[in-house]
């Protein structure tokens, strides 16, 4: 997970956590049972409130991670494309290379199966 995200969330964590404190404050010295209905019935708000703030916090770093995952996955299309094209222009120009050889050496052309000289001379080093 993102720093800047985790960050996000301790801060909603706090704010949730100072309303519920700021609240505790004011009823200093009562416990629960002391406290009147009015009293829990603004706690309730206060905390209903937060949340609803954290839970729409939550929401735009979720759709920020979205948009940036698209992005992300778009640039990826793109150079996979590239190296897609990339590819074929080197087979391409492999497959040329070899029939100019074949060619040049009155060998068959389209039986790619039979090394042209400067590729029987590499095989030749390679296996020697």
């Amino acid at each position: 997970m993102p720093l800047q995200v985790l960050m996000n969330q301790r801060i909603v964590t706090t704010s949730i956590q100072e309303t519920g404190l700021s609240y505790c404050r004011q009823c200093k010295g009562q416990n629960d049972e002391q406290m009147s209905v009015t009293d829990l019935v603004q706690l309730e708000r206060e905390l209903d409130a937060a949340l609803l703030q954290t839970k729409s916090r939550k929401n735009q770093l979720m759709m920020e991670s979205i948009r940036h995952l698209h992005e992300k996955e778009r640039m990826l299309r793109q150079e996979k494309e590239l190296l897609e094209k990339e590819m074929e222009a080197m087979r391409k120009e492999k497959e040329e290379g070899w029939k100019e050889c074949a060619i040049g050496n009155n060998l068959d052309p389209f039986n790619p199966e039979e090394p042209c000289p400067h590729q029987r001379t590499t095989l030749s080093l390679l296996r020697g």
